[in-house]
């Protein structure tokens, strides 16, 4: 006997499994189906539970709790199976939401924490930096008539250091701003690039990684809130970091460009490149391809909620020949994309 469940669950006809009654496999998801065999050989020993995926014809996804157990006649000889299968597919969603949203909680309070510890540091920092930066400036043009080129070219230096940590703190200014309830900002697109990407230069210098900047000559702007755009640059620079160690070759592009009715923000590296098979999980909470220990699996869904909440969109752009991920902004009503 088959209830009208297995209809409605497998979305398989119930005659179907009459006549062919392990027909039923032939629906489970191939990375289940063969624990679901495996279990089904010892039915005769101990009671069998699975849960597992099953693929419906018309390509929707099911979640089964399966139970199932031997009935025994009066000499112990197994005679049938009894099995009871549970669409338990809702249950399992409502965890996985419930679990990211645990997650990207204490993935919050962390940035939040990191945030208010990098808002001090940057606090600290500007006031020192400012004179120390005044005073090679006052240096330099009090020493000009000296005429001595290795003095000028040490102030030039120092100079030019104290912008560049200059640029690094309003970065971490920026990152640690708490704005998520703010309203969107009209900002210019390239100083908020390079400000997030001074954040990372150290780790990509001590990576040897090849980084580039491509931004068109016109400036753009987007709406947004800029710490949570800054946070998802991060997020993707991070990865492809990453993603192109032990790479003969690790290079890195960073393009900005108007699209259409679009700002589209690339991130693409040399690395392996994401297999046709993973382009539909890595955007699912918890996935990750790096080792234990090396990484959430939350950064992609995070930040391609972030980018949703503005009305964009975060994809892997699949005609391109090497890995490469866009951020797709939409463009301020009153702008236009040169033609």
């Amino acid at each position: 006997y088959v209830s009208r469940g297995y209809e409605e669950i497998w979305g398989r006809s119930t005659q179907s499994l009459y006549e062919k009654t392990l027909s039923f496999l032939d629906g489970i998801h191939p990375e289940d189906r063969l624990r679901v065999e495996e279990g089904l050989k010892k039915i005769a020993e101990e009671p069998y539970e699975e849960v597992y995926r099953v693929l419906r014809p018309d390509g929707s996804q099911r979640w089964v709790k399966d139970r199932a157990f031997v009935v025994r006649d009066g000499e112990e000889r197994a005679v049938r199976v009894v099995g009871f299968a549970e669409d338990i597919t809702l249950l399992t969603e409502a965890k996985k939401r419930l679990e990211a949203t645990q997650m990207q909680i204490v993935s919050k309070a962390k940035f939040a924490a990191l945030g208010e510890m990098a808002s001090g540091i940057a606090h600290e920092i500007n006031n020192p930096l400012a004179v120390i930066h005044g005073l090679a400036t006052q240096l330099q043009e009090i020493t000009r008539s000296y005429k001595n080129p290795m003095l000028s070219e040490s102030l030039a230096t120092m100079e030019k250091m104290s912008n560049r940590i200059a640029t690094i703190v309003k970065g971490l200014r920026t990152f640690s701003r708490h704005n998520a309830g703010d309203p969107l900002q009209r900002t210019e697109l390239g100083p908020l690039l390079r400000d997030t990407m001074a954040m990372c230069q150290a780790r990509l210098d001590s990576s040897v990684v090849t980084f580039a900047l491509d931004l068109p000559d016109d400036s753009l702007f987007i709406d947004c809130r800029p710490c949570e755009i800054s946070q998802v640059i991060l997020n993707l620079t991070c990865n492809a970091i990453d993603a192109v160690q032990g790479r003969e070759q690790k290079e890195i592009t960073l393009k900005a460009e108007c699209v259409g009715q679009e700002i589209q923000i690339s991130m693409e590296d040399s690395g392996h490149g994401i297999p046709p098979v993973l382009r539909d999980k890595v955007f699912q909470p918890f996935f990750t391809t790096k080792e234990a220990g090396q990484g959430t699996g939350l950064g992609l869904s995070i930040s391609q909620g972030i980018v949703e909440g503005h009305g964009g969109k975060l994809y892997i752009d699949e005609k391109s020949g090497k890995t490469r991920l866009v951020v797709a902004l939409p463009l301020p009503s009153e702008k236009k994309c040169k033609s």
